[in-house]
């Protein structure tokens, strides 16, 4: 099955992609239908900047989620304490989650007790994870890894859906802290809406190269996109992001929320 095309919304500023990405949320949150099997629309969220510009985007609009149906996963987590500043969740927490009802069941944690353990802390993550991931909601470094799915990597490697686990440790992170656990290749690609978000003039070069190559790249990035029936990859992006994008491209590209 193709790869899902991507669809590129370009806005002038944070603020702006923030209350966009918001009316994103909110609208794949209301289209989710529970079910016996799956009572949780299940979000997996990034760390880095992700979680602030969502949080800004949500700050007046809490009150139009049902929260109580959420379930959150991290895209990647950093083998560190849930109180270390490196954490990913904390990170998601101060921006986001403790200011809604999120039921502290239905938030996926690395257990404290493994993070000395980056192997062991991921086949744990992997076996508390719900089997579906409605919505992913990931970042771009400047170096185009997405998750702890870093370029060059042997993880980026093992793309067997078959054989690869739905979360893999990672030892040697280009980035510290070293030690990280990460949604495989695969376990993104099995999530039907996958969204983006990246800002910043840092990221020009590689974003072209993402959105106009795709996963002839070979950025985590481009490859990290859904690969089911009627997947949809949208990247929500500011104006200096995106300053090496052409206005065919654009033209092309543009998305319709």
């Amino acid at each position: 099955m193709p790869l899902a095309t991507p669809e590129l919304y370009v806005y002038p500023t944070s603020a702006a992609l923030s209350a966009a990405l918001a009316d994103a949320v909110i609208a794949s949150a209301r289209a989710f239908v529970p079910s016996a099997a799956e009572p949780h629309f299940v979000v997996a969220l990034s760390g880095g900047s992700l979680p602030s510009i969502l949080g800004a985007g949500l700050a007046a609009r809490k009150g139009e989620i049902d929260w109580s149906r959420w379930c959150v996963v991290l895209a990647d987590e950093r083998c560190v304490p849930a109180t270390h500043p490196d954490n990913n969740l904390r990170a998601c927490r101060e921006a986001l989650l403790d200011a809604v009802p999120i039921p502290a069941s239905q938030l996926v944690a690395i257990d404290d007790a493994l993070v000395d353990d980056a192997e062991a802390a991921a086949k744990d993550y992997a076996a508390r994870l719900p089997r579906t991931i409605h919505l992913a909601l990931l970042g771009m470094g400047p170096d185009g890894h997405t998750c702890s799915l870093f370029p060059g990597h042997a993880l980026v490697q093992r793309d067997d859906p078959e054989s690869t686990p739905r979360v893999l440790a990672i030892h040697d992170s280009p980035k510290p802290p070293a030690a990280r656990i990460t949604l495989s290749l695969p376990e993104v690609r099995r999530v039907a809406d996958v969204v983006y978000v990246t800002t910043g003039a840092a990221k020009q070069p590689v974003l072209r190269a993402v959105i106009e190559d795709g996963p002839k790249s070979g950025f985590p990035a481009a490859l990290a996109v859904p690969d089911v029936a009627g997947g949809r990859l949208r990247w929500f992006v500011d104006e200096a992001a995106a300053g090496e994008i052409g206005e065919a491209t654009r033209a092309k590209l543009a998305g319709k929320l």
